[in-house]
């Protein structure tokens, strides 16, 4: 037995029919380790014997008929069967040149060499011990760097290959295509929409069950010589390698959205998930993978730019699109500590009278080299990439400073409200009501005079964190709005249930009512469940006295839009507030 207690199986190949009793009769003193002998008295026994039965170790005598023990340990090192051999050496008297057959020996793989000679039981007993320990120690050795290396090649949630061996896979398949031209390979980078909600809503545990499900739901959809990866988070990759043309791949993309059409149940809850693929196929002009790989990125960002849950083919064009991309967000997020942004005010106003109500604050972003940047140019990348949430704070802090301030120096009856927008990214941050708490409180703005405009998207959100929200903005005393009503998915429960003030009708309700008889019966529809609610309603984009005339005979109070004024800059907020506030339309839109 070894040193747990267990016995140590030996297999004795010698044709010589007293082997087994020379060995065992050596080996019987033996008490820690003891030793099970078996024996095999031929060549072709012994390798039977070894392929079908595992030992501790072989030990081997120098003839073996026609065949010798080197020539069997050639064999067993060329069939992979993994035992320490230990050749025994006829002595010098008998074979000349014993020391040249032992090393012949070890170079054949013999793990170690016994002169039969000198051969007494402590020798024979030591070199077994010996053979076994070091073989159980190279064999404990490989299997921890085999796990090692699987470890360092492969994502240690989904046992998928990472991006460490996609890209090996990748440069090989890139390689083929120099040598075979017609050889043809893609990528597809995958990204599940919407994954942070559910993993906000159900946590981690339940986020990782997902990955698990929607990992072996994309291996169902390929060959098995396709590769497919896990780069972290919600993302994946493919590499499809040897295929026909582009409609393989796309075939694929279909293929794996068509899987995700159907839910998986986690929790107890139906769970769908969709996703955007970006597809790129290897060209001439790709000499590196991560050129493929990049491509198939780029059209995975113009994919998810569009709408999500689609796949988009990578095309030429869309890298310099991408690299405009990336550095618009760097000097986005250079903006940001920079203090580049700016805050415009656009009047809200009572139709009947011109007289101010409030404002509305919007930002703006002013670049010092391309000026003044479309809100629409950076708004929305500065909502994905979370930049939105400063660029809010600032916006925040900087509504309230201002109003606070004119409250003090110019005295209006009633004294004008003003509106900030907050993102779903904003409206999801932690802290948001203390931050609120806090902005009034550092700048004396009452809590009736701050509105919070949210969009109808927002409230598609967790129902019960939104609800808790709101209600937290409203104990505050802020006014809420929904902004651009009508555009987006709110349901009447919905307005039941949030404790909104006011909606805003979209400026294209608006325009179309001077176009087409269905934009009035819109607004119609919008002002009728606002008064059935008991809510206020602001019109945007007013922009001619046709559009003012029509909403003041359909009973809306309250406007927007270039008509009365423009957004405007602070200064020329307080010239408004000099003369007193009022907007009439025409004339300030000619002045």
């Amino acid at each position: 037995m070894d040193r747990n207690g267990q016995t140590w199986k030996i297999l004795v190949i010698d044709d010589e029919r007293d082997a087994l009793g020379f060995a065992r009769e050596r080996l019987s003193r033996s008490k820690q380790p003891s030793f099970d002998l078996l024996s095999a008295q031929s060549f072709a026994a012994g390798l039977a014997r070894l392929r079908d039965d595992r030992y501790d170790a072989c030990l081997v005598g120098h003839e073996l008929g026609p065949q010798s023990g080197i020539e069997l340990i050639r064999e067993v090192e060329k069939l992979g069967i993994r035992v320490p051999i230990v050749l025994v050496i006829p002595p010098e008297s008998i074979v000349p040149h014993a020391a040249a057959l032992e090393v012949e020996a070890m170079n054949a793989g013999a793990a170690d060499c016994i002169d039969a000679e000198r051969l007494e039981a402590g020798l024979l007993e030591r070199s077994l011990r010996y053979v076994i320990e070091r073989h159980r120690a190279m064999i404990a050795l490989q299997q921890s760097e085999e796990r090692l290396r699987h470890e360092i090649l492969h994502d240690s949630l989904t046992g998928l290959p990472n991006r460490t061996m996609f890209l090996d896979r990748l440069e090989r398949a890139m390689a083929r295509r120099g040598r075979k031209p017609d050889s043809l390979c893609a990528v597809l980078c995958i990204d599940l929409d919407r994954f942070k909600v559910v993993n906000e809503s159900l946590g981690h545990i339940v986020a990782d069950r997902l990955l698990l499900a929607i990992a072996r739901r994309f291996e169902n959809c390929l060959r098995v010589e396709d590769t497919m990866a896990r780069f972290g988070g919600d993302e994946f990759a493919i590499l499809l390698d040897d295929i026909r043309g582009i409609q393989d791949a796309t075939r694929i993309a279909e293929r794996i959205q068509q899987e995700l059409l159907r839910p998986i149940l986690l929790e107890g809850e139906e769970v769908f998930a969709t996703a955007s693929i970006g597809i790129a196929m290897a060209t001439p002009e790709m000499i590196r993978a991560t050129d493929l790989l990049r491509a198939a990125d780029t059209a995975l960002t113009r994919a998810k730019g569009l709408g999500k849950g689609r796949y988009e083919l990578f095309a030429p064009g869309m890298h310099s699109q991408a690299v405009q991309l990336l550095r618009l967000e760097n000097d986005l997020r250079r903006a940001v500590e920079a203090n580049e942004f700016r805050l415009m005010f656009q009047p809200v106003v009572a139709l009947s009278t011109g007289r101010l109500l409030g404002f509305e604050a919007l930002v703006r972003w002013v670049h010092p080299d391309r000026g003044m940047v479309p809100p629409n140019d950076f708004l929305p990348l500065a909502e994905e990439t979370g930049i939105i949430v400063r660029i809010g704070q600032f916006v925040l802090e900087e509504a309230c400073r201002r109003t606070a301030d004119w409250h003090r120096r110019f005295p209006l009856d009633p004294k004008p409200y003003v509106a900030v927008n907050l993102s779903a990214r904003e409206f999801g941050q932690r802290g948001l009501i203390p931050q609120i708490q806090r902005v009034l409180d550092e700048t004396g703005l009452p809590p009736q005079s701050l509105k919070i405009e949210i969009t109808e998207g927002v409230l598609q959100g967790n129902a019960a964190g939104i609800d808790e929200l709101l209600h937290g903005m409203r104990s505050l005393g802020l006014g809420l709005f929904i902004d651009d009503f009508g555009t987006g998915y709110s349901s009447l429960a919905a307005l039941h249930r949030y404790p909104i003030d006011t909606l805003k009708i979209d400026r294209s309700f608006v325009r179309n009512m001077t176009i087409e008889k269905r934009g009035s019966a819109i607004v119609r529809t919008i002002l009728a469940l606002a008064w059935n609610l008991g809510l206020e309603v602001v019109a945007e984009g007013v922009e001619t006295a046709e559009q003012r005339m029509l909403l003041s005979a359909l009973g809306c109070s309250n406007a927007q839009g270039y008509f009365f004024s423009r957004p405007l800059p602070a200064e020329e907020i307080e010239e408004l507030l000099l003369r007193g506030g009022i907007l009439d339309g025409a004339e300030d839109q000619a002045a």
